[in-house]
């Protein structure tokens, strides 16, 4: 039982040692300097979530798409699929 743990304790640091190395070098930003308060960019960035422009975590800001077609016509579309008794839209795209 111990040799059991003891492998998988070390399969487990191995495991993040692969994973742990070092950022890659930027030199463009080794001698930065900021030209505006913490304040500021702060004020900033809450104005941009405001007007829905930032990024929240890993969420996308969500833009507003225009519709190639009217809803009609993609309810015509899935008439049409279920209609044809095929079992993937491509079948349906390839037969006309």
């Amino acid at each position: 039982m111990f040799k059991r743990s003891a492998l998988a304790a070390a399969g487990l640091l191995f495991a993040g040692s692969v994973f742990a190395g070092e950022a890659t070098p930027m030199p463009e930003f080794e001698n930065f300097q900021s030209t505006k308060t913490r304040a500021e960019v702060r004020a900033e960035l809450m104005q941009a979530r405001a007007e829905g422009l930032a990024m929240v975590g890993e969420a996308m800001p969500l833009i507003p798409a225009e519709s190639m077609r009217s809803r009609a016509e993609v309810r015509e579309e899935l008439n049409a699929f279920i209609a044809s008794g095929a079992r993937d839209a491509e079948a349906v795209s390839q037969a006309g």
